[in-house]
């Protein structure tokens, strides 16, 4: 990955610092690394293995990363892929990548394509007015980027963020939230 800004943020009243890599959530990184320390954790890794065994009989043809903690799904031609869980943040990270590369330009499109896929892949632990409530509050952050745009949303107690990204072959849209 590389490194595409660097930024001291204020979410919820609490300094966080920012390290943006292609839009990944700072808790893909802590729940992508092939060997995790079971000591370290406050979540139990054994309970997240079990909830993605669950996950991948729930959405036919989708298929369990296990080293890195990821679910990808088809869905009609694109790709979504799942994470949940961490280590010691707990978090949820949802990625759609699609080959159109005009999708979600607008805003309200992109938006709302947001609220579906939450609605769809957020298990409960991210529900679509999550997204719409922080939306409209004040502190909303938006970096502008040359392949794309990356939001901090102000949510309690939480990192939230989204981003849409273009390359030459696709568009991907994501959204995730941790504590």
């Amino acid at each position: 990955m590389r490194l595409v800004d660097l930024k001291l943020s204020v979410v919820s009243g609490l300094a966080t610092l920012f390290l943006i890599q292609d839009f990944g959530p700072a808790f893909a990184a802590e729940t992508s690394q092939s060997k995790i320390d079971e000591e370290e954790c406050i979540f139990d890794q054994l309970e997240q293995h079990k909830a993605y065994l669950e996950l991948e009989k729930k959405y036919p043809g989708s298929r369990y990363i296990e080293d890195q903690y990821e679910l990808q799904i088809p869905e009609n031609g694109n790709l979504v892929k799942l994470r949940r869980g961490g280590c010691v943040h707990f978090g949820i990270y949802i990625e759609f990548q699609t080959a159109r590369t005009d999708n979600y330009e607008e805003e309200d499109a992109f938006f709302a394509e947001l609220s579906r896929l939450i609605a769809d892949y957020g298990q409960k632990l991210l529900r679509p007015e999550m997204l719409e409530t922080s939306r409209v509050k004040e502190g909303l952050e938006v970096v502008e980027l040359d392949n794309g745009v990356y939001y901090v949303l102000p949510y309690p107690d939480a990192v939230f963020e989204v981003w849409r990204r273009h390359d030459e072959a696709h568009t991907t849209i994501g959204v995730s939230i941790y504590d």
